[in-house]
């Protein structure tokens, strides 16, 4: 049985592995992918003559990742890098102590549509990165609407508390 002081447990709320671009190989084929910038209907031209050749390659990284790779686990009160095999926790950011999220999208992750997400304190010192986030900018969101969450419910909890006892 918990105290009626203790805190709630932390619950999941999204679980996002890294993409390909994560890697040096994956880098490597995002900038193949874009060396040649002529466009040529719907894709560039070295999408068209390296796209094909290069999809085994791409789908041996994709599939090594998540099995042998990071994933980014956000839950209601932190966001956490853990490995995909044990889940081990790597590194971890408190959503309370986060000021900032800046999203950066390098050249190698425009053709996998990821970016990186770092998240600064209130001094702007980093408190963390994830890198190679697929569609960074709806994370980063996901990121700031638990953050605001966690405040709101932070507040309510104090006021709760605040309030006198009624026999």
């Amino acid at each position: 049985m918990t105290d009626a002081a203790d805190p709630p447990p932390e619950r999941d709320v999204l679980t996002v592995y890294p993409g390909v671009a994560a890697t040096s190989v994956g880098r490597l084929i995002g900038r193949a992918l874009n060396c040649v910038p002529l466009r040529i209907g719907p894709a560039t031209l070295s999408q068209w003559l390296l796209g094909l050749p290069l999809a085994p390659l791409g789908a041996a990284v994709y599939f090594w990742q998540k099995a042998f790779g990071l994933r980014y686990r956000l839950t209601d009160r932190r966001l956490i890098v853990e490995t995909s095999l044990t889940g081990r926790q790597v590194d971890a950011a408190e959503l309370a102590e986060v000021t900032a999220a800046e999203v950066t999208v390098p050249s190698a992750g425009r053709w996998f549509r990821a970016g990186d997400l770092t998240l600064r304190d209130r001094s702007g010192a980093r408190l963390l990165t994830v890198r190679s986030v697929p569609h960074v900018d709806n994370f980063a969101a996901r990121v700031a609407e638990m953050k605001g969450a966690r405040a709101s419910v932070d507040a309510a909890a104090k006021q709760i508390a605040a309030r006198p006892v009624r026999a």
